[in-house]
């Protein structure tokens, strides 16, 4: 379920809308997780796995403010790096990288 509801988006318009809807959430993980110098795929591990807790606890998380709209800021962003490895880390190794230019 964690990694469904966590993979790459398929299509340039919905990375944008998640980028839009995940900014903060993004920025705040960005800043508490990435400081590390880690690969890609070992911060998304991390953070599937600190989904993970936040679906188990979801009651207890939501009387502290972490209601639904929280959690689906948190899935987002891991969507987003996800996409952004995976288009543009995998995507440049491999010849095919998936941005539309015309909507920059």
């Amino acid at each position: 379920m964690v990694r469904k509801e966590t993979r790459a988006v398929g299509t340039p318009a919905e990375f944008q809308t998640l980028l839009e809807q995940a900014r903060p959430e993004l920025d705040r993980i960005v800043r508490e997780v990435m400081e590390p110098s880690q690969p890609i795929s070992t911060t998304l591990t991390e953070l599937r796995d600190l989904y993970l807790a936040v679906v188990q606890y979801e009651a207890p998380l939501a009387s502290k403010a972490y209601g639904p709209e929280r959690r689906a800021l948190l899935r987002g962003a891991i969507q987003l790096l996800d996409t952004a490895n995976l288009w543009f880390g995998e995507g440049r190794r491999t010849g095919r990288i998936r941005c539309d230019r015309s909507t920059s």
